[in-house]
């Protein structure tokens, strides 16, 4: 089994945590740190559930037409999340160049788990994040919170089972080396910066990668490890950093596969 029980003190292989691909189930009873505990399961990943992913788009959905509707009817929309506390509707349905203004509106009235899970979903869903990074590291460092309300539980199991520091990679091309994304893979990191350098003018930017190390108590967040395994921290926490530049976009494959 690639994740050990927490507790057991055997380290992960890297190669091993790199080329996981289950779903992990955590079961976990949660005190007061430091006695939570936590169990991960190894599970092949669930079957499709069409049922659900009808009910999340049409959430997803009906929130749009909210936003595309007549100024009235979104406003009544938000003013109707605002009295029931349903602050994720309540910032979702501003405009997307709203959404951090909304939610630093509310987030006083927010107890720390619905800070934390609407943060996180803005982040997610923000485009061009790394354009509001100064305001997103402050909003990230005002409402300290312990690890299990910061995380997610599935992501929480695999980020207690991970070694203390942490290597972690940032891939990106000039302007935006500074940013709070950073990912545990170095194929991945590759990625986003080949994905980069292809948006960017070639003749000024080439695909760059930034390598380092990250104290666990210093890390944000950890965000679908199963898929791109970001790392959030504030990258003047990293320590050790180490940048590599992967020449112009000539064999990208080849690259990723290195």
């Amino acid at each position: 089994m690639v994740f050990t029980p927490h507790g057991t003190g055997r380290a992960m292989s890297g190669s091993r945590r790199q080329h996981f691909r289950h779903v992990l189930r955590c079961d976990s009873a949660y005190t007061s740190p430091p006695h939570r505990k936590t169990t991960c399961i190894a599970m092949t990943t669930p079957p499709f559930d069409p049922l659900l992913a009808e009910k999340i788009l049409q959430g997803v959905r009906q929130l749009h037409q909210i936003r595309l509707a007549a100024p009235e009817t979104r406003d009544l929309a938000i003013d109707e999340a605002r009295r029931t506390h349903d602050w994720m509707r309540f910032v979702f349905l501003h405009d997307p160049t709203a959404w951090i203004d909304a939610f630093e509106q509310q987030s006083a009235k927010m107890d720390d788990s619905n800070f934390w899970q609407v943060l996180r979903r803005i982040y997610t869903s923000l485009p061009a994040a790394v354009l509001h990074h100064d305001r997103l590291v402050q909003l990230f460092a005002s409402r300290p919170a312990p690890a299990v309300v910061r995380f997610e539980p599935e992501d929480l199991c695999v980020f207690d089972q991970l070694p203390d520091p942490i290597r972690i990679h940032r891939g990106y091309a000039d302007p935006y080396s500074t940013g709070l994304s950073w990912s545990l893979s170095r194929r991945t990191a590759k990625f986003f910066a080949y994905r980069a350098a292809e948006r960017s003018d070639a003749l000024v930017s080439s695909p760059q990668m930034l390598s380092g190390l990250a104290y666990k108590k210093d890390v944000i967040t950890l965000i679908g490890f199963m898929n791109e395994r970001e790392v959030l921290i504030d990258p003047s926490r990293v320590t050790k950093k180490r940048r590599r530049t992967l020449g112009p976009l000539r064999s990208a494959l080849e690259d990723l596969i290195a």
